[in-house]
Formats: C-alpha cells, structure tokens, sequence
C-alpha cells in the first residue's frame, strides 16, 4: 500500500494540476478503489505503469475528479465565449471514469439512415436568425422544455431520440399529446441487438437505429404514471442533492418486456405504442437542419465531447482542451447568436442541475454537433388510449 501511495504522489506531482484539500483527497480514494478493483480483475497480478492510457497512470486519469476549480478557472482565462464552473451538482464528486460511462452515443455506426432529399433554395432563403422550439410549438412547449436524466446509464441515444419523438407527437397532434414523454427506458430496453438494432443498453447505442426501431415495433409512454417509468432515478454524485437519489455505479442495460412496468397502467401496453411513419433520415447541412426544425419540431443530434464540455455554465460552447470521453446524443431544439457566435440551442439528459438549467449552447459545427443529426415524423392515428388527464409532468 505504501508503493501505492507513493505512486499516487508522483502521478499528482508530475500532472502539473493544482488540486483543492477535498479534490486530492477524493481523487487518491477512488484512484485506490480502482487500483483494487484492477488487481481483482487481474487475479491479483500487479497493475504495472504502461503509458498513459494504461496501468497505473490510466487508473489515476480516469479516477480524477471530473470537476475541479483550478481546471474551471483555466478554461475561464483562456477563452471568452463561454463560462465554465466546477460547482455542478450533477456531477459533483463524480470521477472522469463516471462521466465517461454516461457518453454512450456510438459515432458514425453501421446503421446509418437515409439522408433526407434536399429542400428547394427558396425554401431555405427565409430562415429566421433566431429560433427556439418552446416558443415556436407554445401548445408543446412543456414537453419540449422537459429535461430529463438518463441517471448512471449510457442512455443518451435513447434519451435523445424518444425526446425528440416525443416533441413531434405533440407538433403533429396540434399539442394533444402535450404531456405524453415517450420511454427512454422501453428504448434502451429493447432496441437491441436482438431487434436488429446496433445498440446494447447502458452500454451505448446508435440513434440511428432508435428512429428505425420505432417504425418497426413503436415505442410506450413514461413517468411514473405512464406505461415503462424510467429504470434509474434522477441522481446526483456523492453530494445530498433535494428530490434525488445519490448516483450509484454504473445502471446495468434494462431487460426488455413486452408489458409495463407500472402495473396499475391503463390501458394496455400494445394500444400505448406510438410509431413513426417510417425508419426516419439523417440531415448534415445546418440550413436544412433548420428548417426540419421549423418545419417538424427539434431533432436528436450526436456529437464528441470532451472533458472541459463537463463545466458549461453559460455562453456558447466551443472546445478548449481535455480529453475525449466519447459520443453522447442530445436534443437540438433551436438556435442563435450570441456575441457573434452562431449557436445550436440544445437540450441535455442531465437533469437541471448541470449546465443552464440542463440546457446548452454549441457552436455550429463544433465538436461535429451537426454532422449526425437524426429524425422521424410520427404516425397520427389515435392507437394510444392515452389520455392528456392520464399522463402528467
């Protein structure tokens, strides 16, 4: 244990980072936790230092506390269209390691939807400077401001897709089904492998593969008073947060069902599907993206995020430094400028204790945040026996 510490002591040193009583003491607990947990998956034989990304000195990256002040403060001094804070209760006492099983978005996969045809020029030609989904859909707008929280699973591409399924439902339904969010869980839970889907759970997935799943099998409602509940609580990292749980580990990949998790749920679980009229498509241009947008409601988008993404505050994002942790799949609800900075308005699966209130601002065409933007158009007949009393936010 001393040789341990001790290597622990050299890695702090040779990092150069200015660590906080509480952020060393946090970091050398789960850097031990780890170097544990890697001794008993490798039969006891000794984690060996072995580059970077590897042995000891991959242990001690990835136990890092993903937030700390110095690292705010740095990102603060070396760029001005954004603000950054460690002071984040989402992810608070959360180490690089549990933010990087969150980031579950397979990038460029095998199952990639057609792109959708070109609009007319003229179409294009009068796209507003500034547009915002909540305000635009008013009969919509709770639904499309809901944030939620895909908790301790690499559920984002579930999250994303069901969201923004959700918003169009409402769009088309001229706000019928305002306060009906579709699952995330019955997503993450059965567009699987098994379904033709290249997807596996908490483990991550491809959007993609979501919309076409929706087409072929539809998709049942959520909250606790609807159809599938989400599997996992809303949580927060080692800090009391009020009305949610503390994070624990890593969720394991829900088990399909072809009944509801809320027993008490009326009516049945094959009259609360809800489908889309076809696999879906995929839009990379930003002007077409905008006018989808416009025209049909927000769509799922994927980008690579890096670990100074972890402290937006406010302001529009644009990559500064730290590692990439992986794809992570959002909602694209509008967009703007800001200080001369052209932004995607978007929702995250977080919940409201992250970010602005659980939303952000991306610069257009940063990090890739429009190059794999997804949707569908929903069926409208009325198969669901929901009804707006049944379901409420």
């Amino acid at each position: 244990m001393l040789e341990l510490e001790e290597s622990f002591d050299y890695l702090i040193k040779d990092s150069g980072i200015k660590y906080t009583l509480e952020e060393l003491t946090q970091h050398r607990e789960e850097f031990i936790t780890a170097y544990r947990a890697a001794s008993k998956a490798a039969a006891g034989k000794p984690v060996i230092a072995s580059g970077p990304s590897g042995g000891l000195s991959g242990l001690f990256s990835m136990s890092r506390p993903m937030l700390m002040d110095s690292l705010a403060d740095a990102l603060n001094q070396g760029q001005k269209t954004w603000v950054a804070s460690s002071k984040q209760e989402r992810f608070k006492g959360a180490s690089v390691f549990d933010v990087k099983a969150l980031c579950g978005t397979i990038l460029n996969g095998p199952s990639k939807l057609p792109k959708k045809p070109a609009s007319e020029s003229t179409a294009l030609s009068n796209l507003p400077d500034r547009f915002d989904a909540r305000e635009h859909f008013k009969n919509c707008a709770t639904v499309i401001g809901h944030v939620r929280d895909q908790s301790t699973c690499g559920s984002c591409w579930a999250f994303a897709t069901s969201e923004a399924f959700s918003d169009r439902l409402c769009i088309r339904s001229s706000g019928e089904f305002d306060l009906v969010p579709l699952s995330a869980g019955h997503t993450a839970a059965c567009c699987s492998e098994a379904e033709g889907c290249f997807s596996f759970g908490c483990d991550g997935g491809q959007p993609d593969s979501a919309w076409r799943w929706f087409s072929e099998h539809g998709v049942v409602s959520e909250l606790d008073s609807g159809c599938w509940p989400y599997n996992f609580p809303e949580c927060s990292h080692h800090v009391e947060t009020k009305g949610m749980e503390p994070c624990k580990g890593n969720s394991p990949s829900p088990v399909c069902s072809t009944t509801c998790r809320n027993h008490h749920f009326k009516p049945s679980f094959e009259s609360d599907r809800h489908f889309t009229e076809d696999e879906g498509y995929s839009l990379d241009e930003v002007d077409e993206i905008k006018k989808e947008i416009i025209d049909n409601g927000p769509v799922a988008a994927a980008f690579t995020v890096y670990e100074d993404f972890l402290y937006y505050k406010s302001g529009v994002y644009k990559h500064v430094n730290g590692s990439e942790l992986g794809g992570h799949a959002v909602k694209i609800i509008g967009w703007g400028t800001d200080q001369n900075e052209q932004y995607w308005l978007v929702m995250n699966s977080w919940n409201v204790n992250w970010g602005d209130q659980g939303i952000f601002k991306i610069a257009i065409g940063e990090c890739g945040i429009d190059s794999e933007v997804t949707a569908g158009i929903p069926k409208y007949e009325r198969t669901s026996g929901v009804e707006q009393s049944e379901i409420m936010l």
